[in-house]
């Protein structure tokens, strides 16, 4: 009995190792996939992945980053991408576990149409997407992006399934979604991670925000973003906290501040602070980026915050957050708070 797993971002990957090290200890072989071709994401996965978990490691489609780079060869590549992932799902048997990193992927989807194994697809969290999974499951929406050009060739190479079983798959999710769906749900608490964060952390006044594109989404524009973080920024140095900003890989930081103190990590913020004891910064502000809400249930026993900033005199900005926010304000925890940024004028 082997386990099998299909990575798509390093998020992915760090909940995956979770199950590699709890329910799926024990199989005979654990086997990683990496679906990427983004030549950030696998920096950082080389950087992360150790290879003595794992008895195979495939990053399967790696040598078409920079053909990828072409709108329309990414596009004509989904051809050979299918064909090097029909390779490895022709070695799955019915005994096998299968865990799958994007339920809206339809790579995913095209996966479920052929999958043989007996047992239930574990699908892990690709952040706050999931929340937003969870809506579109409960309304009935299509579960798959229908727009842009590479979503367009993907559908007409992959001809993914309109509709899938639910019941044929487990949610292995750190969100608590199991009284809003019907669907089978694993919690993930983070205990592999938990035991890897250091006993004694030294914390000090420091406030780290950590951003996100909206800009690049067209959410908001370079200005807007500019002087929202210049208010918040202001909010916490008046109550004495160094601020720092981390952004976004995918971010250009030509609009930012220049009297910003800035840190640019190259791998997950969740991994670096694991491995991190000392100048630990007491305060995590930020929009509202999965990785602040995943450091407040890794470090859960820690006297750390984590706050939420909602631009809510914003109408784009809450289409794309209103249901993350009704989520963290009706799942409170400790030491989480929401600030709405119209409080700041």
């Amino acid at each position: 009995m082997n386990a099998f797993y299909f990575i798509r971002t390093p998020l992915q990957y760090l909940n995956s190792m979770e199950l590699r090290n709890g329910n799926h200890s024990d199989v005979d072989k654990s086997i990683l996939i990496i679906l990427c071709d983004y030549k950030p994401s696998l920096l950082q996965f080389k950087q992360i992945i150790d290879a003595d978990y794992w008895d195979e490691i495939f990053y399967i489609w790696d040598s078409f980053s920079e053909k990828a780079e072409n709108s329309i060869i990414n596009c004509l590549l989904s051809f050979s991408r299918k064909k090097r992932l029909d390779k490895i799902i022709k070695q799955i048997k019915s005994s096998d576990f299968v865990v799958w990193g994007n339920l809206s992927s339809n790579w995913c989807h095209y996966f479920l149409k052929k999958n043989i194994s007996d047992n239930p697809v574990s699908i892990l969290d690709d952040g706050f997407a999931t929340i937003n999974l969870m809506n579109k499951i409960n309304n009935g929406d299509s579960l798959l992006h229908h727009h842009g050009l590479i979503n367009k060739s993907e559908h007409f190479c992959l001809n993914p399934p309109k509709k899938i079983k639910l019941n044929d798959l487990c949610f292995f999710s750190v969100f608590d979604i199991s009284k809003s769906v019907n669907i089978k749900i694993e919690k993930n608490n983070y205990d592999y991670w938990k035991l890897k964060i250091k006993s004694q952390l030294s914390i000090v006044k420091k406030m780290y925000f950590v951003g996100q594109p909206l800009v690049f989404l067209k959410i908001l524009s370079k200005e807007q973003y500019s002087n929202i973080l210049n208010q918040i920024f202001f909010y916490y140095s008046q109550k004495g906290y160094k601020c720092y900003y981390l952004p976004h890989r995918s971010c250009v930081l030509d609009y930012l501040d220049p009297n910003w103190e800035i840190i640019q990590y190259e791998m997950p913020l969740e991994y670096i602070l694991i491995n991190k004891s000392e100048d630990f910064p007491q305060i995590f502000a930020t929009f509202y980026s999965t990785a602040v809400y995943n450091l407040s249930r890794l470090f859960d026993q820690n006297d750390i915050s984590f706050h939420y900033w909602n631009i809510n005199n914003h109408e784009l900005f809450n289409k794309y957050s209103n249901n993350i926010f009704a989520y963290l304000e009706s799942n409170p925890i400790e030491r989480q708070q929401i600030y709405l940024t119209s409080r700041l004028n």
